[in-house]
């Protein structure tokens, strides 16, 4: 109920009020039956009439007041869906790096698409159910007291055991709807997974094999689908046995104590009808109750996501005094077990252009990682800026830096909205000179619609050296005092090298810029070049 906070006695006002609405219509059916069986005479048709306008004025008040509470349950609970929304989609956003490197794209977007969703059907629909059934439950059960206790306690007796098996049902199908949603975030991965390596499946054609993992997942939340069916339609099966128990139960008694003069036919056909109500409103509620075990389920997943913990907004590592621009000062680091760094010392004055190479595997973009804050070292000090990263916020850290990655994202929007990402207040004449300065300016000018040509998912539409230069671009726009290139150009032609190299040249004169490569021909005019893991 988090989602609804500032909406909650609107929202349980709506509850209350719809409740109290749809029920009430068997509470008054049940009053009239009496009435015209225990009046019986036909100088009596006066109360009769009195009865009739009684009836339109509660058909006025219900059309009346039963849209107000509609729409204040219906307009709360969709904000709470809102709100649920934006609180996963929120959280995608302050998770740090390890997050996603460990978890595939496909489960993220399974949670949010899909977990989401089940479980805002908690407070959409599930909820207001459960509360209903109880309140509906002490509408009738009240009355049917006072009409006759004794029969009604039986009828209660039955109902309460039909009460306690659906429990036993419930707790069955929520272990399997909670391994249903799993096989369906495993689905959404290996849907994922023919989508985003599409040009792969072809080249290698291992499409076949693709469709043989999707179809494992499928067939395996099939048959688990088909086993909640089942469950389902057994409890549905309990629970009208149960109801159609009641009936011969009333009937027969019923019948015993009017014939010794115990009711009258009035008490027992308002019964009858309460108790046609009640046991309406307990079927439905053992049919119902175990989608909300089911929702439960996704909520556990959302929950589980929403309590994961978040990037901090600095690692409140002790300080450490350092004339130098940037150090790394005895940094050791590892992801799981095995050190990565160990004590890694490393000193890049102001100005300085600064090359790291060495084999695969030796660090080198881990560095980069611990520059941007990615990750925190495991031991020792790192100083960006001539501040210890102690001292600062990753915000603060990460305005210190341009990052250019061997991959940068290119989102499936304009090139003009793509490079204005680097600084989203730049004016356009801005972004044009970042383009020029990253030689991008011309390839721009001969899209099909220049600057507001969209370029599709990951820059589909470009060329690996395009997609780098609006990187690049970006990285200019940016203005940070530090350019920090991570295998920018391992993966392009020796033209678009070119064109790239030319513009860190340009932009790097004023600037600390730290080149990680392979190539000797991208850091030939460095000022130093450190081997790491030498």
């Amino acid at each position: 109920m988090v989602f609804l906070e500032g909406h909650l006695i609107w929202y349980s006002i709506g509850i209350i009020g719809m409740t109290i609405g749809f029920s009430s219509s068997a509470l008054v059916e049940s009053y009239l039956l009496k009435r015209l069986l225990d009046i019986g005479a036909p100088e009596s048709m006066g109360t009769i009439y009195k009865m009739i306008g009684m009836l339109v004025i509660y058909i006025l008040v219900i059309l009346l007041l039963l849209p107000i509470f509609q729409f204040m349950f219906n307009g709360t609970a969709k904000y709470g869906f809102g709100n649920a929304k934006k609180a996963a989609y929120k959280k995608y956003g302050t998770l740090p790096l390890s997050y996603f490197e460990k978890n595939h794209s496909g489960q993220l977007i399974s949670i949010f698409l899909n977990d989401v969703t089940v479980m805002a059907v908690i407070f959409m629909r599930h909820f207001r159910r459960t509360i209903a059934s109880i309140i509906t439950a002490l509408i009738y059960i009240i009355p049917m007291m006072l009409l006759d206790w004794r029969i009604t306690s039986i009828i209660l007796t039955l109902n309460i055991l039909s009460l306690g098996m659906n429990g036993l049902f419930s707790r069955k199908l929520k272990a399997l709807t909670s391994h249903i949603q799993k096989e369906i975030g495993y689905m959404t991965v290996s849907f994922s997974n023919i989508i985003s390596g599409m040009s792969m499946i072809r080249i290698f054609g291992i499409g076949n094999q693709m469709v043989k993992n999707f179809n494992i997942n499928n067939d395996a939340t099939s048959a688990l689908t088909l086993k909640r069916s089942k469950l389902s339609a057994l409890l549905t099966s309990y629970n009208f046995l149960i109801s159609m128990i009641n009936l011969i139960v009333f009937l027969f008694i019923g019948s015993i104590m009017v014939t010794k003069s115990l009711t009258t036919y009035g008490n027992i056909l308002a019964i009858m009808s309460l108790q046609s109500a009640l046991d309406y409103n307990f079927r439905q509620f053992g049919e119902y109750f175990p989608h909300f075990y089911n929702a439960l389920a996704a909520t556990n997943r959302v929950y589980e996501f929403l309590d994961q913990e978040e990037e901090p907004d600095s690692y409140g590592m002790n300080t450490f005094e350092s004339p130098e621009y940037i150090q790394f000062k005895d940094v050791s680091f590892a992801y799981d077990q095995d050190l990565i760094l160990n004590k890694l010392n490393l000193t890049i004055k102001k100005g300085e252009t600064v090359a790291l190479v060495g084999e695969s595997g030796s660090g080198k973009s881990s560095i980069a990682k611990l520059l941007l804050g990615f990750y925190p070292p495991k031991e020792g000090t790192i100083v960006v800026g001539e501040k210890s990263i102690g001292q600062m916020t990753l915000n603060e850290l990460r305005d210190l830096i341009a990052y250019v990655p061997q991959d940068a994202y290119i989102y499936n929007e304009t090139i003009m909205e793509n490079i204005r990402y680097g600084r989203l207040n730049a004016s356009d004449e801005e972004v044009f000179e970042a383009a020029k300065a990253a030689n991008a300016h011309q390839f721009i000018l001969e899209q099909s619609n220049g600057y507001d040509t969209v370029v599709g998912e990951k820059g589909i539409r470009l060329s690996g050296g395009q997609c780098q230069r609006i990187a690049i671009a970006r990285a200019i726009l940016k203005n940070a005092p530090i350019l920090l290139l991570d295998e920018a150009t391992s993966a392009l032609d020796s033209e678009s090298e070119r064109l790239i190299k030319e513009a860190v040249e340009t932009y790097s004169k004023d600037r600390t810029t730290i080149i990680i490569a392979h190539r000797l021909s991208t850091i030939e005019n460095a000022d130093k070049i450190f081997e790491i893991g030498a």
